[in-house]
């Protein structure tokens, strides 16, 4: 272990016990009858009135300018405790652990190590403790921020629609819980993830049918001639297929590479290289076109190179 790492465990763990501390404080505050914050009280009245069959948004000056859900999330709890205001920070306090157990999980998801993902949570659990009053108090601030960190834990695994469905629904939480949404929303559109566009077609029918069952493209009719490399860890040979509105003359070429595996295995790392040097310069259609000439142009070149290989050898004999 490095100085940098004992460092920054050092650090974690003095966090960690500073959070410790005030989320034992903060639990041991939950059955107290002292407000923790002046919106417990407006929370927990339009939570009474929900349950007494009156309206959520009367048409008074008893103004309530929060979604509904967090409302109807509470008063589903208070029929266990009896107490709105004690349901809402029960809801509050879990929110708030599953937030921690999410974000762990998000920075397991990108990458991180064991260092990393307890350095994150600690960080995020530390300064809610230390500078924010939200954790168990009767407030749906912490029940939106679950929310939207589940959806961005779905989108990372790829399930875009039930990402969106919980930023949807996190917004009917907490209304004014905009910046993850919005960003999710930036990045997916920078990479084009929900348009259907792309598809990572492998060399094996399992893969090959879900492609064809999400995007309704096959891949078996076209991406068949595509052999695989037998006999390592790079045995399978994935080509990046964007396929574009309208139709090329010259697409074809993508599918006429006959025999390539033995000669020249296209690994993915290369293709992902070349996507991310055309994508800085171009405009998304040029890529398209570069990507139809640069893989069509691999069959000439492999077999060129092969039967070269072979004229050599036959000359040795």
């Amino acid at each position: 272990m490095n100085a940098a790492t004992k460092v920054m465990w050092s650090a974690t763990a003095a966090l960690a016990l500073a959070a410790l501390f005030l989320l034992l404080r903060n639990s041991a505050a939950i059955p107290s009858l002292v407000a923790l914050d002046p919106n417990e009280g407006w929370n927990a009245a339009h939570t009474i009135a929900l349950m007494a069959g009156h309206p959520l948004y009367p048409a008074s000056l008893m103004v309530n300018n929060y979604p509904p859900l967090s409302f109807y999330a509470v008063a589903a709890l208070a029929t266990l405790t009896s107490d709105a205001v004690i349901a809402g920070r029960l809801l509050s306090l879990l929110s708030f652990l599953a937030a921690c157990c999410l974000i762990a999980a998000i920075t397991r998801r990108l990458g991180a190590g064991l260092p990393g993902r307890a350095a994150a949570m600690v960080f995020f659990a530390a300064v809610l403790l230390i500078a924010s009053d939200y954790v168990g108090m009767n407030d749906p601030q912490l029940l939106g921020h679950a929310l939207q960190l589940a959806g961005l834990l779905l989108l990372l695994r790829g399930q875009s629609l039930a990402a969106a469905a919980l930023f949807a629904v996190s917004l009917f939480v907490k209304h004014n819980l905009l910046a993850l949404p919005l960003a999710s929303t930036l990045w997916l559109w920078r990479q084009d993830r929900p348009s259907g566009t792309a598809c990572r077609t492998a060399v094996s029918p399992a893969e090959s049918r879900k492609c064809e069952a999400t995007s309704g493209y096959s891949a078996n009719s076209r991406a068949s001639a595509l052999p695989a490399h037998s006999g390592s860890s790079g045995a399978r040979m994935q080509v990046i297929i964007k396929t574009s509105s309208e139709s090329r003359p010259d697409s074809g070429d993508l599918f006429k590479i006959g025999n390539a595996g033995p000669q020249y295995a296209l690994q993915p790392a290369e293709v992902f290289q070349q996507l991310a040097a055309l994508r800085r310069s171009e405009a998304r259609n040029a890529l398209q076109d570069r990507l139809v000439v640069t893989l069509g142009a691999l069959a000439p070149v492999s077999h060129g190179a092969h039967d070269r290989s072979a004229r050599r050898t036959g000359r040795r004999r």
